[in-house]
């Protein structure tokens, strides 16, 4: 079986990654002038997009909630519908910028 495995990320895990509180829900609540360092592209009423900070491929952004709900099907149906518009957005931009020839796309639900 082949793995993916991403060496470059294992300090960043084992160190980073369980500090107080979840690492999105403090991107989400810095000021927006912070969005840079937080590596946060853009901000809706509902969600929020993110670069993923130790990419496994070149592109890998996350869509999050900007309310802190267990599973997906707890969204309400405005922020279904503004993460889809989200990735519609995300998409046209990866387009623009990278030229990919497709996308994978994946979510991560639960701890």
């Amino acid at each position: 079986m082949n793995r993916i495995w991403a060496p470059w990320r294992k300090k960043y895990v084992s160190t980073h990654a369980r500090g107080p509180g979840c690492f999105l829900c403090r991107a989400r609540r810095s000021p927006a002038n912070q969005d840079p360092k937080n590596f946060l592209l853009y901000r809706s009423s509902k969600n929020f997009i993110v670069l993923n900070r130790y990419p496994y491929t070149n592109g890998h952004l996350m869509i999050v909630s900007n309310r802190h709900v267990p599973s997906l099907e707890k969204l309400n149906d405005a922020e279904r519908l503004d993460l889809l518009r989200l990735l519609d957005r995300a998409l046209a931009s990866l387009r623009k910028s990278l030229h990919p020839e497709g996308f994978n796309l994946g979510m991560n639900l639960g701890r």
